[in-house]
């Protein structure tokens, strides 16, 4: 890290690639306007990620517990077989000593959370880090069926009468 470079920010989204990406482009963003620091923490194998990025974002491991339920392969949503998606959170979860250990050791200037980890913003407080939540959501694209009736036949009722979205300008 050089002398220009001072200040330096922890980004911590969620274990998904879903929101990785969006982490990413945001520290892209981020450095084209200052000249930050950034360390993205996540769990996903270093060398996924390292070789496309900037001088200026480091990854940072977070380690989940190891358990019989939920083996390392599945420590992302990647794979992940639905019925582990809450054994995942909670997993997730008691990674809260890890992160508050990495906020210990980097001492960030500014730390920015995702939506799956709200006691983020605890764990900087309390060490006199401000910390902002940047959660994405997506529009509601794929989880309405749409047939092809609200297409052909405008009269057509969109698949329930209870299932109306307001026809956008």
């Amino acid at each position: 890290m050089d002398s220009e470079t001072n200040f330096r920010i922890l980004m911590f989204p969620w274990l998904a690639h879903g929101h990785i990406f969006p982490y990413l482009e945001l520290s892209k963003r981020l450095l084209i306007r200052k000249n930050f620091y950034i360390y993205i923490c996540f769990n996903f194998p270093i060398n996924t990620f390292s070789q496309h990025l900037s001088e200026s974002i480091e990854v940072v491991q977070l380690h989940l517990q190891p358990s019989h339920e939920l083996p390392p392969h599945y420590h992302t949503t990647k794979n992940l077989p639905s019925h582990l998606a809450f054994t995942l959170i909670k997993a997730f979860q008691t990674a809260e000593s890890s992160f508050s250990d990495i906020i210990t050791t980097l001492k960030p200037d500014l730390v920015i959370f995702d939506a799956f980890q709200p006691w983020a913003a605890r764990h900087a407080s309390s060490q006199g880090i401000p910390a902002v939540n940047f959660t994405l959501l997506e529009q509601p694209r794929a989880r309405i069926p749409i047939t092809n009736a609200f297409f052909v036949i405008p009269t057509a009722t969109f698949p329930f009468k209870n299932c109306v979205l307001p026809m956008i300008d």
